[in-house]
């Protein structure tokens, strides 16, 4: 079902956009119309990327090369990444200072796995509030990494992290938790009054 979903949704957007392609459109719609195209191909690149990268970890094929990642830089490289969509949604990003830390990682599948988190938060998000994004220490040797999403007020604030289940969450989702525990850390969701936070954890790399 959640394979049927992340393909259903561009398709669905592409077969409405070639219809009005195929239509009298004014010329200067034809550029909003490709980017829209675009944008689409690039959902659709990424369930079958998505879907790849899955079928290695079931069998073990996927090579993770972590390293001694530092952690401001490489949020701010992620948030530069959604920044397209950010503006289309009409939404904010808001990088609080990160700690001067970094974690062991394998930087193509850290910036895999925040790229989710925060492409989810935004096709989730309202302009009310905006995302915030921060990293921080909730316990010795421990990096943790949050996407607050301040509009989506839960019914029942609390740690929701039992009921995330990658099966119900969609594909993005459930290989970024993959990815995560793949580097020796852990992916979880936090319902609060303010909102929601979904957050990643993975080891401090210390000298």
């Amino acid at each position: 079902r959640r394979v049927n979903h992340g393909f259903r949704a561009p398709l669905s957007s592409l077969k409405g956009t070639l219809r009005i392609m195929d239509g009298p459109a004014p010329p200067r719609a034809w550029r909003e119309l490709m980017e829209m195209l675009n944008r689409d191909r690039e959902r659709l690149e990424g369930v079958v990327n998505d879907l790849v990268d899955e079928e290695q970890l079931a069998f073990g094929g996927l090579v993770l090369r972590p390293v001694a990642l530092p952690v401001g830089p490489a949020l701010e490289e992620a948030i530069l990444g959604v920044q397209s969509l950010a503006q289309h949604r009409r939404v904010e990003i808001r990088l609080e200072a990160a700690p001067e830390v970094r974690v062991w990682a394998d930087p193509a599948r850290f910036q895999q796995v925040l790229g989710s988190l925060l492409a989810r938060a935004l096709e989730q998000a309202t302009t009310k509030g905006g995302i915030w994004v921060w990293a921080d220490l909730p316990s010795e040797g421990r990096v943790r990494v949050s996407i607050h999403d301040p509009a989506r007020a839960p019914a029942v604030p609390g740690d929701v992290t039992g009921t995330f289940v990658p099966f119900t969450s969609g594909l993005g989702l459930s290989l970024a938790r993959s990815l995560a525990e793949a580097m020796g850390g852990r992916l979880g969701q936090v319902a609060v009054e303010e909102g929601n936070t979904t957050w990643f954890e993975l080891p401090e790399a210390t000298p």
